[in-house]
Order: C-alpha cells, then structure tokens, then sequence
C-alpha cells in the first residue's frame, strides 16, 4: 500500500535576499517580458529546469517577483521597484512589500505582533499553528529569519522593527482549530489566519459587494470600497493567488506544485 504522507503547505524555500539577486538577472537576460520557465531558469544560474530551480521559481512567486502568464513567467510590478527602484527608500518599501507577500509569512508576522519578536522556537510554531511539516520547518523557519533580517523588518536580536497594525492577531496561546492541521477530505478548508472578513470592513467608509457563483450551488461574497481603484485590484488579486497556495490549488505543474510543498 502506497504510503500518503500529508505534505507540508506553500512557503518560500529560498530567502528574499537571493530572489532579489535572482530576479535582477532575469531582468537583465530576458528583460521583464514573458518567458519559458526553461530560459527564466537558465537565466538564474540553473542547467534547465530541475528540482532545484523549479523550487527557486516557486519562492519568485511567493515573495511577488514573478508572476505566472499565459506564455509562462514575467517579472512583476513589485519587482522593478525592487531591483530598479527610483529611489533607496522606494527600494527599501518594495523589499518589505515583497517580504509580505508570501500568506505564511504574513500569517507568522500577525502573531507576532503581540510580543514583538520572533518566537525562539519558530520551527516549533510553525509546525504546530502553520501546517509546516517537522521535516520541513527548521528550513522554513531558517528562511523566514534571514528574508526578514534582509528586509530590515527583523533585527538580530529577532525583533521586529515594524510596528503591529490595530486588531492584529496576537500569540499563538489558542489551539490552531478544527479544519486547519486535520482536515478531512471534501470539507472546506479553514480561512487562513490574517485572511479579512467581510464583516471586519470599517462601518464609515462606503462599500459595495459583489457575489460570486462557486461549484454545488454555492456562492462567494465580496465587500469592498466604493473608491477602489487599480492599485487595491492588483492587491486583490494577488491575495487571490496566496490563498490559492495555501489551500494547495495552484495553477501549474506538478512540478512546481511539488516544489511549492503542495500535494
């Protein structure tokens, strides 16, 4: 009987500092149009795609370097303000920005917030509340601590230099919840946490909302501003494609689904 090991989710297996470096000479070999993962990979060092590289595209995408296209990968917005920026503190904000993109990473950062630093044992953390597999989470923690300390957001003492936005969550004292570490198959997945709410929508400020039809008759309901503008779709639709990784359906390969740590 095949042995069904339950995968770790979706997180960067590269730190933000190399991606930065990564995505620099894909801009100066291919330029920021779309490309082939074949040449985006070659471009970054790698002899075509393997393992290796494939996981390498996969944290591009994580930190919102790369963006996947029709015709394969193209470098995104965020990433000419990080490696061609106007300005060092436009570069600086875009290194944070992209710090923040990757749903795990976000989700680390709100817990957080409370203490202000990073828990001596992340490893344990994320295996416990974040769905990181043992094997998994000491790379993972690894990762998280050296792409924060790049960014500025984290010092060497491990605490974080930003501070906590209002109604943050905070600690990582309750239980992760049911549908999070033991979901069954076909139940619908938790809500991640830092994912918004609806019903957290400020009362003063003018919203209209949008429903969606889904699979057996189901719907989806979305609340936003009425001044939205291009720049809260781009958010939007970005936080669309992390949800997607941390519920394990992303567009692509197996490959890439396999170096993103989904099943």
């Amino acid at each position: 009987m095949k042995d069904k090991r339950r995968r770790s989710r979706g997180y960067p297996a590269y730190g933000l500092k190399e991606c930065v470096g990564w995505a620099a000479e894909i801009r100066s070999q291919l330029g920021s149009g779309a490309n082939d993962r074949n040449s985006i990979a070659t471009a970054i060092g790698s002899k075509g795609l393997t393992g290796a590289s494939t996981r390498k595209l996969a944290a591009l995408v994580h930190f919102g370097l790369l963006k996947r296209t029709a015709d394969g990968y193209a470098l995104s917005p965020l990433s000419e303000r990080v490696t061609r920026p106007v300005t060092e503190a436009e570069r600086r904000e875009a290194v944070r920005e992209a710090f923040a993109q990757p749903l795990l990473y976000q989700e680390v950062m709100e817990r957080c917030a409370t203490d202000g630093s990073v828990p001596a044992k992340l490893d344990r953390i994320l295996t416990r509340y974040h769905r990181i597999e043992d094997v998994a989470a000491e790379d993972a923690a690894k990762v998280f601590i050296a792409s924060g300390k790049f960014a500025g957001v984290i010092n060497d003492d491990g605490l974080i230099s930003k501070e906590p936005d209002e109604g943050q969550a905070g600690g990582y004292e309750e239980a992760p919840g049911p549908g999070r570490e033991n979901r069954e198959e076909g139940e619908a997945p938790a809500k991640p946490s830092g994912w918004p709410d609806a019903s957290l929508v400020t009362p003063d400020v003018a919203t209209r909302s949008y429903s969606y039809p889904l699979t057996r008759g189901r719907t989806a309901q979305l609340v936003v501003p009425y001044d939205l503008d291009k720049t809260d779709l781009q958010l939007l639709t970005k936080q669309v494609e992390l949800l997607a990784i941390a519920i394990g359906d992303v567009p692509g390969s197996a490959e890439e689904r396999e170096a993103t740590g989904e099943s």
